[in-house]
Parts: structure tokens; sequence; C-alpha cells
């Protein structure tokens, strides 16, 4: 069924009453948005087209690892949400540290702007902010610290090379 679609058009969801796997279009390329997120606005609801859903993104706000680094792999990661928001400021957002250290080797960078915009007291925060030069406060490199001890090696060792 999947077999020649375009590449994050589709998602596997889980039906709460039956249990059963299936596969459902996130956008059509002639109606626009079709599924959302709970909580979030249609594809027309304010009288304009809506920036479709990535499913990048929704990996990321949800935490899914191994979904954030399988669409880092197959496709671009300089994407963002209906909101304008990037994958990296939806990790920090989150707190989601295996996710910034998977889209900061990527190559993902955030901007000064959305840097200043974010908690800066997360370990996800703190390691963006280093990486991208920026002298870290002891709080947000305590929590960074923490962060990397909590990991799994692999994403520490990733992490430390990241911050050389």
């Amino acid at each position: 069924m999947l077999d020649g679609a375009p590449p994050r058009q589709w998602r596997r969801a889980l039906c709460s009453r039956t249990f059963l796997q299936g596969w459902v279009m996130l956008d059509h390329p002639e109606l626009g948005a079709l599924l959302r997120p709970r909580g979030r606005l249609a594809s027309m609801a304010l009288g304009r087209p809506m920036r479709p859903i990535d499913p990048l993104c929704e990996a990321v706000r949800e935490g899914c690892i191994q979904d954030v680094e399988r669409f880092a792999a197959e496709g671009p990661v300089d994407v963002r949400d209906p909101d304008g928001k990037s994958p990296l400021v939806l990790a920090v957002l989150g707190n989601h540290f295996e996710c910034c250290v998977h889209l900061l080797q990527a190559g993902l960078q955030l901007r000064d702007e959305d840097l200043r915009k974010l908690p800066t007291d997360t370990g996800a925060a703190a390691l963006c902010a280093a990486v991208m030069g920026y002298e870290i406060r002891f709080d947000a490199k305590h929590a960074l610290d923490n962060a990397m001890e909590s990991s799994p090696v692999e994403v520490t060792y990733l992490a430390q090379r990241l911050l050389q």
C-alpha cells in the first residue's frame, strides 16, 4: 500500500478500541491537512491553508527517538510544524535530550532568536546553547550533566563529540 508513496506522508496509527494497527495519510496533496494532533486546528479553520504536519516534528514532540532517527535519515530536517517551530525547538521545549542530540548531529541549528525564547534550565537547552558557542550558566551546566548521565552511552558519546 505504501510503495511509491512520498516519504513521511503516512503515519502508523493504533485504534484505541480494537488495538489494530494501520496507516493513515497525514496530508493530502489536493485536499490539504487530513489529520491534526488533538487540540490543533484543521487546515482551513482560520480561512487560510495551514502548513502541513511534518512527521519529524510530531516524532520529536512525542519524544519518539526511533522515529526521529529514521525521519532524520530519510529526508530534510530543516522543517517546521504548523506553528512554525523547528524540530530542535520542539525537542528543547519538551526537554527531549536524545532528540536534540540526533537533530544536532543531523546538522540542525537553532536560530539565536529561538534560543532566547526557550527555557535555559534543561539539558536539551544547555546542549543547544553550548553547541552554538554560548557560555552556559551553572544551573544549565548541571542540567546538561544530569541529562548526559541519564542518557544511553551512545547518546552521551555523540553529545560529547558535539561539544568538542
